[in-house]
């Protein structure tokens, strides 16, 4: 038999993992709501890099794709 108090603290929603986080491009001043959406318009590959601005890890990530300026990054919360 289960006992259900061993589980009470567990949660059934989904982790944020950043995904589904609205990101702002600092340089452009545009909010993206959401980092792939951000990816697709700055014409990188992945979501690292952003991710990576957002931690501070990075100081940019992509660039604008009409003025190839470097693009800074940061999460809208």
């Amino acid at each position: 038999m289960i006992n259900p108090e061993k589980y009470e603290n567990f949660s059934t929603k989904k982790k944020s993992n950043g995904k589904d986080r609205k990101i702002l491009c600092i340089t452009t001043g545009q909010v993206f709501n959401t980092i792939t959406e951000a990816v697709k318009w700055s014409g990188q590959k992945g979501n690292a890099n952003i991710i990576k601005v957002c931690k501070g890890e990075r100081k940019s990530a992509g660039k604008h794709p009409e003025t190839g300026e470097k693009l800074s990054w940061k999460y809208v919360d």
